[in-house]
């Protein structure tokens, strides 16, 4: 699968489109849920959330702030047996 995103250079700006980050947040938990069918997909599921929280985090919500994304944890944490946060998701720069 291939993620197109909409990115324009301006004098050594990036902006990105926040219709195309939004589709592929929108992408990313669906791949999440897919991923939960399979048990030993358990590393791609983690690689997947943090996508997403780098997503978010384009579009300017912090990790600790998305109400969504921490149910998702919640479900993965219960269908896996394992113990993430949003604080293991935290991104900054």
């Amino acid at each position: 699968m291939k993620w197109k995103m909409g990115v324009s250079i301006f004098n050594k700006a990036i902006v990105i489109e926040g219709d195309s980050i939004t589709k592929r947040i929108d992408n990313l938990y669906k791949l999440v849920h897919e991923y939960m069918e399979e048990k030993e997909l358990k590393d791609g599921v983690l690689i997947t959330l943090t996508q997403i929280a780098f997503c978010h985090y384009l579009l300017g919500v912090k990790v600790d702030e998305n109400g969504r994304l921490a149910s998702l944890v919640s479900i993965v944490n219960e269908h896996y047996d394992v113990n993430y946060r949003l604080s293991d998701l935290h991104i900054s720069f």
